[in-house]
């Protein structure tokens, strides 16, 4: 039996076959598989070492690889367990694979964000003093803390060197009026110069050529100073000591520039009253008491503004089922740089384009985030298109459109807890229901 995991419904499949039946042969799976089920298997193979993190690819961390290639290894079945990557021959790859070791683990960080929805339940829950607290005890706070104190303490340390390679260097070592520099330097310049002039007029006036005239200006300017006199004594000396003074003080400016990027202390306690202002500017919070807004909101965990917006203005009254199901498959999706999706003017988007600006006006652009170009493809299936005519549509994996629906089930499901409407609650129930089909429903086992 060959199965593909792209979420829970194979999941459930696979707590039902358990391991010792041997009823799965092999199993195409996601990086999720290797969260939260005991499912070991006879070897893991990896179609690639690098991972898409919504922004680039990069090398797969130490703790991914080692989480996913743990499974390989069936207890009281195998003696050994085998990992595997995939090596395309045919591609080039511009760096060396990564390499994976299991005593060079990352350490964990705090992935901590203060959204409005937790504003909103910490104002409902907690009073002012029981808030700090929550922030102070945090791993968020006590990371940063844990990160000062390292970075300061290796600071002195870097500083203690620092002080003492200064008495083997002048002070001029690693500038352009050292000897040391400077000269290699203006050797280097005239022979650009004389490359330069040897291209010639036409050649000049080309994207290398004008590259060149740049290059030579640049270098000009830093070498305008004469270099220092130095004894040959002396230069001898900085030369043995200079690498190794210029590597102290670089690390030292990585120090420093680590500890001015760490937040503040009372970093979260600022941006909670900072976004407690925002909620009041937009009728959520009055003082500390949360309003019919604020309520709705603090049930919602996904773009909590724009959904309690769009609950409380007309918009859905303004469009029937399969139009609202596709708005809301377009509230917090972001699409890839590959992504591609076929035009589909499914609804008015004005309204919730002025709602969106709304928001934005007090609380900043990253408050909202929507993309109507996926509502094609929600739309389409809501209306009942069979899921290779939705493929059509784009050219997103399966497993991708799959989550498109499950994440807009899910969203009306916090609708629903959020809003006493008994209307809305009815038709969002419907609207559930034309989405929870075939291959995006789960099975009850």
């Amino acid at each position: 039996m060959w199965l593909c995991y792209y979420g829970s419904t194979e999941l459930r499949v696979c707590e039902c076959l358990s391991s010792n039946e041997r009823l799965i042969k092999v199993l195409y799976c996601t990086e999720t598989f290797s969260v939260g089920i005991n499912y070991p298997v006879k070897a893991v193979c990896f179609d690639t070492l690098s991972k898409y993190d919504g922004h680039n690819f990069r090398p797969l961390a130490n703790h991914e690889f080692f989480q996913m290639s743990g499974r390989a290894g069936r207890r009281g079945i195998d003696e050994k367990g085998f990992s595997f990557a995939i090596v395309d021959l045919a591609y080039m790859e511009k760096s060396p694979p990564p390499k994976f070791q299991l005593n060079r683990l990352e350490p964990l960080t705090s992935q901590f964000r203060l959204t409005y929805n937790t504003v909103l339940n910490l104002t409902a829950t907690l009073n002012q003093g029981q808030i700090e607290t929550y922030f102070q005890k945090s791993f968020a706070a006590y990371s940063y803390h844990l990160s000062s104190k390292q970075l300061h303490t290796e600071l002195a340390q870097i500083q203690e060197q620092l002080e003492g390679a200064q008495h083997h260097v002048c002070e001029a070592v690693g500038t352009f009026i050292c000897p040391l520099k400077h000269h290699p330097k203006r050797k280097e310049l005239e022979r650009l110069k004389r490359t330069y002039k040897a291209l010639g007029p036409r050649k000049q006036t080309r994207v290398y050529g004008r590259e060149m005239a740049r290059k030579i200006r640049a270098w000009d300017k830093l070498l305008t100073l004469s270099p220092k006199s130095c004894p040959s004594i002396r230069q001898d000396n900085c030369k043995d000591h200079s690498k190794s003074f210029l590597t102290i003080q670089q690390r030292r400016k990585e120090l420093q520039t680590a500890l001015a990027d760490l937040p503040e202390e009372n970093a979260f306690l600022l941006e909670f009253e900072y976004k407690k202002n925002h909620l009041r500017q937009i009728g959520y919070l009055r003082e500390d008491e949360l309003l019919p807004r604020g309520t709705c909101a603090s049930h919602i965990y996904v773009q909590e503004l724009l959904v309690t917006e769009l609950i409380y203005s007309d918009v859905f009254a303004q469009i029937d089922d399969d139009q609202l199901n596709a708005l809301l498959s377009s509230i917090d999706f972001e699409a890839r740089k590959n992504d591609m999706f076929q035009r589909a003017g499914v609804f008015d988007t004005a309204p919730v384009n002025e709602i969106c600006e709304y928001i934005q006006s007090i609380c900043g652009e990253d408050a909202v985030r929507y993309d109507p170009r996926v509502a094609g493809i929600t739309y389409a299936w809501s209306q009942g298109q069979t899921f290779i005519e939705v493929q059509a549509l784009c050219n997103l994996d399966e497993g991708d459109i799959i989550s498109v629906f499950r994440r807009t089930i899910d969203l009306m499901r916090q609708m629903r807890e959020a809003i006493s409407d008994s209307v809305l609650r009815t038709r969002l129930k419907a609207c559930m229901v034309k989405l929870d089909r075939d291959e995006a429903a789960i099975m009850e086992l």
